[in-house]
């Protein structure tokens, strides 16, 4: 009998979540690794040196040399069974159904598909590497961006049947009042970790057409636009001298003062302390 792969979780990835992405860094040893049936759709992606290796689902068995940025999609109920001839470091997707509901407007079914060259899912996959690695994560917001571009990628390339087309095709933008409703939410939050979802339910669009009509309505991503509302925020408590450069970090929604000062020097030029100096 072919001996286990011990595996290892590398750092924390946060709990699973109904209806949101959620990704997670293991190591494995070489061996056998069992993939019972999930209720969730898994796309792992290969990390570092090139191995061997095979996977078998249904009867079927690919052989493959597994090399980094290597994808496989494994749909949701679907059992398989890896085995690495190495050891192996992949990161693990986890895309509930909701999710894939929300891109695709009902249910969706996908093909199962291994030793994926995607360049569009990698750059997705690589983005949350970052993400999980990053000392200073952009949130959930951010997150849900990426998990709400693999569902429509997924399901536009790999869903058996075609999707259907949504029955209420979005607006071009969002209505004024939608835009105030979402602008006014976002700066009554802005200390607080906003997710997609949450700035969808306040306009009242659904989370799959959110983020186009956002940017067609402020011209950027509503990443983007809340980083720039809470920088903004920052620069009124650094110029007032309200509060300690920490606090003002926790006041405008950072994670801490270095997570501010990354931000801050990236888009705008100058660090907190250097703004502070300049009084």
């Amino acid at each position: 009998m072919d001996a286990r792969a011990k595996i290892t979780r590398l750092g924390f990835a946060g709990p699973q979540a109904p209806d949101r992405l959620t990704a997670a860094m293991f190591a494995t040893t070489a061996g056998v690794i069992d993939s019972p049936a999930d209720p969730d759709t898994l796309v792992s992606l290969h990390i570092g040196p090139p191995i061997w290796a095979s996977c078998g689902y249904e009867g079927h068995v690919h052989r493959r040399l597994q090399s980094e940025g290597d994808l496989d999609l494994l749909p949701a109920g679907l059992a398989g069974e890896w085995r690495d001839e190495a050891p192996a470091t992949f990161m693990l997707m986890r895309l509930p159904g909701a999710v894939l509901a929300q891109a695709s407007g009902e249910a969706a079914r996908l093909e199962p598909r291994f030793q994926l060259r995607d360049p569009q899912l990698q750059h997705i996959g690589f983005a949350l590497k970052a993400e999980l690695e990053d000392e200073s994560p952009n949130g959930r917001i951010y997150v849900d961006a990426l998990g709400l571009a693999l569902a429509a990628h997924l399901v536009s390339r790999y869903a058996l049947p075609p999707a259907p087309a949504s029955e209420q095709p979005p607006a071009q933008k969002l209505s004024a009042r939608q835009a105030r409703l979402v602008r006014d939410y976002v700066e009554a939050h802005l200390d607080q970790d906003l997710s997609m979802a949450d700035l969808a339910r306040v306009s009242g669009v659904g989370v799959s057409h959110f983020r186009a009509l956002f940017g067609r309505s402020f011209g950027q991503p509503p990443h983007r636009y809340v980083i720039e509302r809470r920088l903004a925020r920052a620069r009124v408590l650094i110029e007032a001298d309200a509060a300690p450069l920490a606090e003002v970090a926790l006041m405008a929604g950072f994670s801490h003062q270095s997570h501010l000062a990354r931000w801050m020097r990236r888009l705008k030029g100058v660090t907190p302390g250097e703004l502070r100096r300049k009084l």
